[in-house]
């Protein structure tokens, strides 16, 4: 089967956590269950209910959540304000000099059913470390985060351009990736965002605790308590209730509101989903240490890529009124800014490069713009519309030819003979199956000037998203 989404179809964007797009196998045909693979079903679970995702009532009969020895806070201080305090820490972030932080993220567990053998019940502690380096005035900023199965990951951000190095330790040596993102002008305030593992999103940071789809700074939960601490710092913190899993959270804030502190906890029996009716409780905390410095050299900002790494892909932000891209050969379409509830959020053109001296991984002149759509409301955390437009060349157009042309002799897709955005065209549709909770429309259009692969994650009818196809003017 032809590659989903390419280049950049592996980053989608995830409205919840950085694990709701890992697709876990059922427990039920099969006892061998993972203890790394309950983590991620815990975190997704705990993740999606502290975004308020299908949000519900406490259950009288719910369990509370341990929050590591930290109950949920008491009623709101009159002296302080929820919003102003978050405010007050993004702008302390964005207000930071030259600055290191190390980052300590720990996670542990335990999951018990029929399902799943008693050795298997526990798990953790593990821990992620991560070390991020801030230089606001000159645009710069460099995480490195160390995984808990060896993966080391280190972005820099210098200006526009964003660079990645992922480095993937094996028996006899490492795996090394790069990609690079220029995007259209350089990030306001912090290059990058202050690193907050596991609670939130993979592209995503601090600001992100509280989502808003909007780029703001966020829409807090009703429930957000916030109390004054001792040391002058402040601490918000929520519970929540969903398909029988309690979760809780804690923020702690020091005097000048920097974070320094976050506890997640959850317990409860999972009322669907693969971990239906298996208790479950975890926690992870998220500790943060600030080092002020005088100043940062290049070199800290430099990265050493090998001669033999693995040149994934270069991807250029478009402009989300226009996504047209200067690079692009070929005829450019789009869905309008909107469809129905979904908005564009993301545009770019990406394309496998080969510099010399890289590795003969990279597959030179692979390229495509993709379009993302998304809602507000999300319902589930993969839930959007994927737009890719490619030429009339190379392997993904004639796989995916290919495979479609396969899926209509096996009855299984139709082939159709249409006029699409105003120009003649062969439109093939059908369905993938993107787990129990995701299915997927899928929507093949070949048009005289470009291949457009449409994949449809959302409760929307398919027909109505290719009535929107028309060319970028």
């Amino acid at each position: 089967m032809p590659d989903r989404g390419g280049a950049t179809g592996s980053r989608l964007r995830t409205s919840a956590t950085a694990l709701a797009s890992v697709r876990l196998p059922s427990v039920r045909p099969a006892c061998m269950l993972l203890p790394c693979a309950v983590l991620v079903a815990l975190l997704l679970g705990m993740s999606l209910a502290l975004w308020g995702c299908a949000a519900e009532p406490a259950s009288p009969t719910s369990e509370p959540a341990p929050t590591s020895g930290a109950a949920p806070s008491t009623p709101t201080s009159p002296a302080l304000s929820v919003k102003e305090v978050w405010v007050a820490s993004l702008a302390a972030l964005a207000a930071l000099g030259p600055t290191r932080v190390n980052i300590l993220q720990t996670t542990e567990g335990r999951a018990t059913g029929a399902e799943i053998p008693a050795e298997q019940s526990d798990f953790g502690p593990q821990t992620e470390k991560a070390e991020e380096l801030f230089d606001v005035a000159r645009g710069r900023a460099r995480l490195t985060v160390h995984t808990a199965d060896g993966l080391v990951k280190t972005t820099v951000v210098q200006g526009k351009e964003r660079t990645t190095l992922t480095r993937l330790p094996l028996p006899d040596s490492d795996l090394v990736s790069v990609d690079r993102y220029i995007s259209l002008q350089a990030p306001e305030g912090l290059p990058l965002p202050l690193w907050a593992g596991n609670a939130v999103g993979p592209t995503e940071g601090y600001p992100d605790l509280f989502a808003d789809g909007d780029g703001g700074a966020g829409t807090l939960p009703p429930e957000v308590a916030v109390e004054q601490q001792p040391d002058g710092g402040a601490k918000l913190s929520w519970e929540h209730t969903s398909k029988g899993v309690t979760s809780a959270m804690n923020l702690f804030l020091d005097p000048d509101r920097l974070p320094v502190r976050i506890e997640l906890a959850g317990r409860g029996t999972p009322e669907e989903g693969d971990l239906q009716g298996i208790a479950i409780e975890y926690s992870m905390t998220i500790q943060y240490q600030y080092e002020r410095v005088p100043s940062f050299s290049d070199a800290d900002f430099a990265l050493d890529i090998p001669a033999d790494a693995y040149w994934e892909q270069v991807s250029y932000e478009l402009a989300l009124d226009r996504p047209w891209s200067e690079q692009a050969d070929w005829g450019q379409y789009w869905l309008g800014s909107q469809v129905e509830e979904w908005r564009l959020t993301r545009a770019e053109y990406a394309i496998h490069e080969e510099p010399p001296g890289a590795g003969s991984g990279a597959e030179p002149g692979d390229e495509a713009v993709f379009l993302f759509y998304d809602r507000p409301a999300a319902i589930t955390p993969t839930e959007n519309i994927q737009v890719i437009v490619r030429p009339l060349r190379g392997r993904y157009f004639q796989d995916s030819l290919t495979f479609a042309e396969q899926r209509v002799a096996l009855g299984e897709w139709v082939r159709l003979e249409t006029t699409l955005a105003g120009r003649r065209a062969t439109v093939y549709s059908g369905g993938l199956e993107g787990g129990a909770e995701a299915p997927v429309d899928s929507i093949y259009a070949f048009l005289l000037d470009a291949f457009v692969d449409i994949q449809v994650w959302a409760p929307v009818d398919p027909r109505l998203v290719l009535e929107a196809l028309s060319p970028v003017k």
